[in-house]
C-alpha cells in the first residue's frame, strides 16, 4: 500500500507555522476556561456552571461540553484545510501529473484526507491540553478544582471530536473533489452550521429528541444527557455513550461513512476534459483565418480607448451585473437561500407564541420579532457565501493575474463586489 501521499500531507502540515499557532490560540482557550471556572467566572462556568456552588471547575462533563463548543470554531480551519487539499492539484494544474502515476484511490484519496484529518485533531487537542494545564497550575483556585482525571479530557476527543471532524472534513473534501474547485466548500459550512442553529432553536422547544438528533456537533444530545444529574454524578462520571449521545454519534458516523461512499463512487483519475462525467471533449484547433491584408487597406474596426473617470464608472456598471449574474446563476446559491430560510422558518415557527415558556397566541408583533431576528443569520450566511464565491472568482478561472494588471483602478472591481453582494441580499 503507498502511503507516499499521506506522508507528504503530513510533512506539509508539520511544516506550517499556521497550525501551531492555532493550537496555541485553542490552548490559551482550553487554559482560560478551567482558570476561570475555578472562580466560579468565564465562558465554561456560563455554559455548565461548573466552579460555582459545589461542581468543580474540572468536572468531567463541563470539559467534554467546552471542548466540544469550542472545536465549532474549528470549522472554519477544516474548511480550509480539507478543501485546499483536494482542489490544490487542480489549482496548480498537477491533477494531470497525480493521475497519471499509479496510485490507487484509498492512497491518493485517504492520503490527502488523512494528512487533513491529523492537522486538525492536533490543533483541536490544544483545548484539552490547555485546560489540563490549568487544572494542575498554582494559578487555579483550588477550592474549585477536585481530584485529576485525565480522562476526562481525553474522552471527548473519541466520543466528540473525532466524529464530528470526519464529518465536516467527509463534506468538505467531497465538495472540493468532485467540483474541482475551493469556492464551492462554503456551502458545506454553511449546510453544517444552519444545521446546528436549527437543533440549537428546536431544543427550545418540545422537540428536543428531533433537535438532538439533527444537530451535527451533538451540543444538543449532551446537554440532555447531563442536564438532570445531582452534581456528585457531574463531579465524577464521565459523559456516557448512550441514549440519545449514541444515536446522534451513529447517525452523523452513518451520515459521513455516506459522503465517502458516495466520493469514492463519483470520484475519477479522468482529466476532466476528457473524461465521460458530462463535459464536452476540446474540439482540435483549426486553421486559424488568415489575417494578412494587403498594403494600403484599412480595417474598419477601430478601438477606442478612454480611461475617463466616467469610463471607469461605466466599467463599474458592467462588473456589477455581471457579478449579479455570476452569483445568481449558481446552483448552490439557491441551496444556501433555501437553508437560510429553513432556518429562519423552522426556528420562527417553533418559537412564535412563546412568552417566558407559557403558549400564547401567535400575534403579530412576536412574528414579526421572530422574523426579524432570524433574518440576521440567513444574511449572515447570505454574505458569507457571496463573499468567498466573488472573492475566489479570478482564481478559479485562472485569471486573476490578468484582471490585476488591467488599466482599471483598484476600486473599480472592489465597489462591484459590494455592490453585488448588496443587490442579492
Amino acid at each position: 500500500m503507498n502511503f507516499n501521499i499521506l506522508i507528504f500531507e503530513l510533512r506539509r502540515q508539520m511544516r506550517q507555522p499556521a497550525m501551531y499557532v492555532y493550537f496555541l490560540l485553542f490552548a490559551l482557550m482550553g487554559f482560560m476556561g478551567v482558570w476561570r471556572a475555578s472562580v466560579g467566572r468565564g465562558l465554561l462556568a456560563k455554559l455548565t456552571l461548573a466552579g460555582r456552588g459545589n461542581i468543580e471547575a474540572d468536572a468531567p462533563y463541563a470539559i467534554y461540553y467546552y471542548i466540544t463548543m469550542l472545536s465549532t470554531f474549528g470549522l472554519i480551519i477544516a474548511m480550509a484545510w480539507f478543501g485546499n487539499a483536494a482542489s490544490r492539484d487542480f489549482k496548480f494544474r498537477a491533477h494531470s501529473l497525480f493521475y497519471s502515476y499509479p496510485l490507487g484511490k484509498f492512497a491518493y484519496l485517504g492520503g490527502r484526507f488523512g494528512g487533513a484529518l491529523a492537522g486538525i485533531l492536533f490543533v483541536a487537542s490544544g483545548i484539552g491540553f490547555g485546560g489540563l494545564i490549568a487544572a494542575v497550575s498554582p494559578g487555579a483556585d483550588p477550592a474549585g478544582i477536585g481530584s485529576l482525571n485525565v480522562m476526562g479530557f481525553i474522552q471527548p476527543y473519541f466520543i466528540s471530536i473525532l466524529p464530528n471532524f470526519f464529518l465536516a472534513g467527509a463534506l468538505f473534501f467531497s465538495i472540493a473533489i468532485l467540483s474541482r474547485q475551493f469556492s464551492s466548500v462554503w456551502a458545506g459550512l454553511i449546510g453544517i452550521v444552519t444545521l446546528h442553529l436549527v437543533g440549537q432553536g428546536l431544543a427550545q422547544t418540545d422537540s428536543k429528541l428531533f433537535a438532538a438528533l439533527l444537530d451535527p456537533s451533538g451540543l444538543v444530545a449532551t446537554r440532555m444527557t447531563f442536564q438532570y444529574w445531582s452534581i456528585s454524578q457531574k463531579n465524577e462520571f464521565l459523559m456516557p455513550l448512550t441514549g440519545v449521545l449514541l444515536l446522534n454519534r451513529l447517525l452523523w458516523t452513518a451520515v459521513a461513512a455516506a459522503i465517502w461512499a458516495f466520493t469514492w463512487r463519483r470520484f475519477s483519475f479522468a482529466v476532466p476534459e476528457v473524461s465521460g462525467s458530462g463535459m464536452q471533449e476540446i474540439p482540435e484547433p483549426g486553421i486559424p483565418e488568415s489575417k494578412f491584408r494587403p498594403s494600403g487597406i484599412v480595417s474598419e474596426l477601430q478601438t477606442v480607448k478612454s480611461f475617463s473617470p466616467w469610463a471607469h464608472v461605466g466599467c463599474m456598471f458592467h462588473l456589477i451585473m455581471d457579478d449579479f449574474g455570476f452569483l445568481t446563476r449558481r446552483k448552490s446559491f439557491y441551496f444556501v437561500v433555501a437553508l437560510g430560510l429553513g432556518l429562519v422558518l423552522t426556528i420562527a415557527y417553533n418559537n412564535v407564541g412563546l412568552v417566558r415558556g407559557t403558549q400564547t397566541f401567535p400575534v403579530t408583533s412576536q412574528i414579526l420579532s421572530a422574523l426579524c431576528r432570524n433574518l440576521y443569520f440567513l444574511g449572515v450566511l447570505v454574505a458569507l457565501y457571496c463573499s468567498s464565491a466573488l472573492v475566489w472568482r479570478e482564481r478559479d478561472a485562472l485569471v486573476h493575474e490578468i484582471s490585476g494588471v488591467l488599466p482599471v483602478p483598484r476600486w473599480v472591481p472592489l465597489f462591484s463586489k459590494i455592490v453585488a453582494m448588496s443587490l442579492v441580499q
